[in-house]
């Protein structure tokens, strides 16, 4: 079966490449209200059919015309040289020269050279110049403007106002709103969500664990110092809308020492030349004499002490690169030991209380406190 449809594949390539240099010599072409072929040239159309521009045609296994208008259906392929108009159904593939607001299924992957394509829905792939929807399984490719675009594992655009992908969206121009793993666009002027998002123009909101924006985009190292973590480091990319953090930090003046990663996000207000507000919501891991091993880490499987905390800081910026902040932190601790009969340690880090409560194997605890510190922008 698999030398079979690799045979016809092969005889449709060479048959489209040799039929539209012949066709584009061609002046006039002629129109039929109905075609059925088992395989051209076996079918009412003979060695014309390249010539014939067909309303409705039926393809038993597979054919190819000048043209087609309103239906086709054909077991395993469908090639129009010219033009496609309103709807067309293969087994495998559909391949038009010219789609004109049609709409093409196909098991397999569906081609359009030229025009756009209303409605594209493809097992494995998508191809269109323009289009307003592509639906595939694995890939959708515009080599223009697409609407939308829907698929399994990875969208490419020119232009595009949504795209949708388990991994991977690229837009080389303009995009509205993306969705997958990985976000990739010149210019964003609505919503990218993904675990990574890159841009180099971004006029919209970014959401995901890391944001790189070439022009204007957030890059920021900051140092600060509090009562709960006493030194902690953070990484804040993306824009003053909505940013990422990455943090880690560490408590050393109460014993045993304790350390921490977290991750949040934040948004920045400026209200007056060189002054602004950032509010910052960050989760992070706290643990006691040594970290956990990275499958352990994955799985959970250790003693859970989780520390959440509420930043609203006030800045100042004294050039492009350098400025001071300090603010009241909300924070709230919650220590769960995975053995109930162990005694419960917490996580210490809190020199005084607003609020706690203790079951048989949780201990949270909340407070009120505050911390300040430096940033340094990387341009």
């Amino acid at each position: 079966m698999r030398i079979i449809i690799t045979s016809l594949f092969c005889a449709v390539s060479i048959i489209v490449t040799a039929q539209t240099n012949e066709t584009n010599k061609a002046n006039e072409f002629k129109e039929r209200p109905f075609q059925l072929s088992f395989i051209t040239p076996l079918g009412t159309n003979g060695i014309d059919s390249h010539l014939i521009a067909n309303k409705v045609s039926l393809n038993i296994l597979g054919g190819y015309s000048y043209g087609n208008s309103y239906f086709e259906l054909g077991w395993l392929y469908n090639v129009n040289l010219h033009f496609t108009r309103g709807l067309v159904i293969a087994g495998l593939f559909n391949y038009s020269g010219n789609t004109e607001n049609a709409v093409q299924l196909a098991g397999l992957f569906n081609s359009s050279m030229d025009g756009n394509a209303n409605l594209q829905i493809g097992g494995i792939l998508n191809l269109a110049k323009e289009s307003t929807f592509q639906l595939s399984g694995i890939s959708n490719i515009s080599t223009g403007s697409t609407g939308a675009q829907l698929s399994g594992v990875v969208n490419i655009a020119e232009k595009s106002t949504f795209q949708l992908a388990v991994i991977t969206n690229i837009s080389l121009d303009a995009v509205g709103t993306q969705i997958g793993v990985i976000n990739i666009a010149k210019e964003v002027n609505g919503l990218q969500f993904g675990l990574i998002n890159i841009a180099e123009d971004m006029n919209g909101t970014p959401i995901g664990f890391f944001t790189f924006v070439k022009n204007g985009g957030k890059r920021e190292f900051e140092i600060g110092f509090s009562e709960s973590l006493n030194t902690f480091a953070s990484f804040k990319s993306g824009v003053n809308r909505f940013y990422n953090i990455s943090s880690i930090g560490v408590n050393y003046i109460d014993k045993p020492v304790l350390s921490g990663m977290g991750f949040g996000f934040g948004t920045q207000i400026d209200w007056k030349e060189g002054w602004g507000n950032q509010i910052e919501m960050l989760f992070y891991d706290i643990f006691d004499d040594k970290w956990p091993s990275l499958i352990n880490l994955l799985l959970r499987q250790y003693e859970a002490n989780f520390l959440y905390q509420l930043k609203i800081k006030t800045s100042k910026q004294f050039n492009d690169y350098f400025k001071v902040f300090a603010g009241p932190v909300f924070n709230l601790t919650a220590s769960r030991r995975m053995d109930s009969d162990t005694e419960r340690t917490g996580t210490a880090l809190s020199p005084w209380s607003i609020w706690k409560t203790e079951s048989k194997k949780t201990n949270i605890n909340s407070w009120i406190g505050i911390e300040a510190g430096v940033s340094v922008s990387l341009k």
